[in-house]
């Protein structure tokens, strides 16, 4: 079983900064499963064809509960393991209980009734960015804050406090940042968020999820819970959305004859959102599973007691899926992809996401029909040693 490193996981070739790293395009070449020394859980399996880890991820005896934060020797995870993020780490039923609780706030009717929020807070953002030039971060202007205004909207935090979540996000998710500040970011977060629970509690009467989630479910979770959940959404519908605009945004610019296509079809933007997400899939690694016994997937066999990783990227460009999965095609039919996950912890915001993104690229491309990468590609900051994969700045002009 071939052994590889974490940089092999997340490493991306200089000539093409969206394909996955040959290490793992070799794994999936010959139907093998690696091994890799993650820092929390060493010797896990690594998992790169589509129906693999489809099956990883569905399969109940691989669970979610044991990986993670709650792993990690020391004082620091004794505290760390009291700041849980419910849903992402538990299993059927308590995962299942808080995700029917909330799963109707994320429904596809319920996303569509925000979509004027949301086109709100785009136009604000291109406000910002066309004030800032011509020559613009359109990271800084347009990618960071779309998200995290439309969170923090449905969470009720307040606009102020808005720069401040993205960085601890940042840091929470940058592997190059040690465990001892990812921690500090990470009760930073619980311990605001947790006032807001806690304020909700007494007055439930906003109209936010917070204030929804105690006012229908106010008996059955405690404020501990209801925090974590509000910890969970403001990650992961903050930087996954963030990192997949900023992609996108060069994927197209990257792809002009699609541009008009893009900026004034509706059918075409739905399908070139879906086309990105499958291409760009931002998620370097799920959260790893745990085999609560032995379990045989495609022949490879994963021992009771093994973690199991895998990549959506590679999954996203199965040729057993797609056999021209390597190219950016905007005008396939809803092509399959594992970007939102799959299984019982399949993103729930994935809706949401997905309507902020097809806000953004029409609205951008009639507000600045002329908008080009002001920086050669491959000069680009792209993050690779984060969990998610993404841009730290894109230099624009128009």
């Amino acid at each position: 079983m071939p052994k590889l490193e974490v940089s092999d996981l997340i490493a991306r070739p200089a000539r093409c900064p969206f394909d996955p790293s040959s290490a793992v395009v070799a794994l999936l070449d010959e139907d093998e499963f690696g091994r890799v020394d993650l820092p929390l859980q060493p010797g896990a399996h690594v998992v790169t064809r589509y129906e693999d880890v489809r099956a990883v991820l569905s399969d109940t005896r691989l669970s979610s509960a044991p990986g993670g934060l709650r792993r990690k020797p020391g004082e620091l995870a004794d505290e760390l393991n009291q700041l849980r993020l419910p849903m992402l780490s538990d299993d059927d039923p308590e995962h299942a209980t808080l995700r029917r609780a909330v799963a109707r706030e994320f429904s596809i009717k319920r996303v569509a009734a925000m979509r004027p929020m949301i086109e709100r807070v785009v136009e604000e953002a291109l406000d910002d960015l066309e004030a800032a030039g011509p020559g613009a971060d359109f990271i800084a202007h347009v990618a960071l804050p779309i998200p995290s205004l439309v969170i923090s909207e449905l969470l009720g935090v307040p606009y102020a406090d808005r720069k401040t979540f993205q960085e601890r996000s940042r840091i929470l998710l940058d592997l190059t940042v040690s465990q001892e500040a990812r921690g500090a970011a990470m009760a930073e977060m619980f311990q605001y968020l947790g006032g807001l629970v806690h304020g909700r509690r007494a007055q439930p009467d906003a109209d936010d999820i917070l204030s929804r989630t105690l006012r229908d479910h106010g008996d059955t979770f405690t404020d501990a819970e209801v925090t974590g959940l509000g910890v969970l959404l403001l990650i992961a519908g903050h930087e996954t959305t963030a990192n997949t605009m900023g992609l996108g945004t060069v994927l197209l610019l990257q792809h002009p004859e699609d541009l008009a296509a893009v900026r004034d079809d509706p059918a075409v933007t739905d399908r070139a959102v879906e086309e990105l997400l499958r291409y760009a899939a931002v998620v370097q690694m799920p959260f790893t599973r745990h085999a609560l016994e032995d379990v045989e997937i495609n022949g490879h066999h994963i021992a009771k007691g093994d973690d199991v990783t895998c990549s959506l990227t590679t999954a996203n460009r199965d040729p057993r899926l797609l056999p021209d999965g390597d190219a950016f095609d905007i005008h396939r039919d809803q092509p399959a992809h594992v970007t939102f996950g799959y299984g019982i912890h399949q993103c729930l915001g994935q809706q949401l996401a997905r309507m902020e993104l097809r806000v953004v690229y029409p609205a951008l491309l009639r507000r600045f029909p002329g908008l080009t990468i002001a920086a050669p590609v491959e000069e680009l900051p792209f993050t690779t040693a984060t969990q998610t994969y993404g841009l730290t700045a894109l230099p624009v002009t128009w």
